[in-house]
């Protein structure tokens, strides 16, 4: 349903299939064995107009996953400043339960991004993982010096939140694009 101020609202039901030439550990201790797994899930989302200053999205899973069956809870926000500062907020929570155990999982991200001049921007973003126990920060520069051709700076850092908070990872990138055109 769209509704005249731009607002959103819908029903999905999803329909999966999945086939698994190996298991895999989904979470600590809990495994998915190989073969085919088939689920359906339905979902309600409600979508705020993102022209808005301030906009967001919900949305609320429930159905089937794998042999069990999954809650998901998802959560966005964003906040325009003006039109060069915006900051964004989301936030998921999985509730699986299956037969080898029950789990659940939350992951909680923020970003920015300012728009400099048409052809510069800087993009920040931070995420934590509860699966993972770890946070992970982007910072990216992107200048596009002519169209279709852009330069980009990109650092990266991964902490590890388990037990004691110390860095796990880092890397620094330099990206070169050109459009080359007859």
């Amino acid at each position: 349903v769209n509704l005249e101020i731009g607002d959103w609202i819908g029903v999905r039901v999803r329909n999966r299939f999945e086939r698994l030439d190996e298991p895999f550990e989904i979470h600590k201790k809990i495994e998915i064995p190989e073969g085919d797994y088939e689920f359906t899930s339905y979902s309600l989302s409600i979508l705020a107009n993102e022209g808005r200053r301030l906009s967001g999205r919900a949305t609320y899973e429930i159905g089937e996953f794998f042999s069990g069956s999954r809650n998901r809870l998802s959560l966005r926000s964003a906040w325009k400043h003006d039109g060069r500062l915006t900051f964004e907020n989301d936030y998921e929570r999985n509730r699986v339960f299956l037969p080898q155990g029950d789990f659940t999982t939350n992951r909680l991200g923020q970003r920015f991004i300012l728009s400099l001049t048409p052809d510069f921007f800087v993009r920040g973003f931070v995420q934590w993982n509860s699966k993972s126990e770890l946070v992970g920060g982007n910072f990216l520069l992107n200048y596009r010096y002519r169209a279709g051709s852009d330069l980009y700076l990109v650092y990266n850092q991964v902490w590890d939140t388990e037990g004691d908070f110390r860095r796990a990872h880092r890397s620094l990138q330099l990206k070169f694009t050109y459009f080359w055109q007859r």
